[in-house]
């Protein structure tokens, strides 16, 4: 069930892009792709950690912001889990509950980002 997800961690922790986003770097840059997948897990996390729901706040002043539009424009399976609303990214009312903690799971588990000196 973790499917994308898990194909967004393992890009981020490998630098490998997987089949199932290779045709978002195209379109927002290997770069753009990568941070907007660290923005995304780090939203997961932080919601699994936190027991938080708050929605991803975006600003359309920020090019990742724009590059996330992109990314839920191209890519169906992210498009079937979180839609944006105004300036905010959020899980889509049709993903259930046990769906949403699996995916904050994935993340919580698969992205765990080295802490800085």
């Amino acid at each position: 069930m973790g499917g994308i997800i898990d194909d967004i961690v393992a890009f981020v922790d490998r630098g490998d892009v997987p089949p199932s986003v290779a045709s978002l770097v195209e379109i927002v840059g290997k770069l753009g792709l990568r941070v907007v997948a660290i923005k995304l897990l780090s939203w997961l996390r932080f919601q699994a950690k936190w027991h938080n729901e708050k929605p991803l706040v975006l600003n359309w002043n920020w090019p990742w912001c724009q590059d996330m539009k992109k990314v839920l424009e191209w890519l169906g399976p992210l498009r079937e889990l979180l839609e944006i609303e105004g300036n905010e990214c959020n899980f889509k009312p049709s993903v259930s509950a046990e769906e949403r903690a699996h995916y904050r799971r994935v993340a919580l588990a698969g992205y765990n980002p080295p802490l800085r000196p």
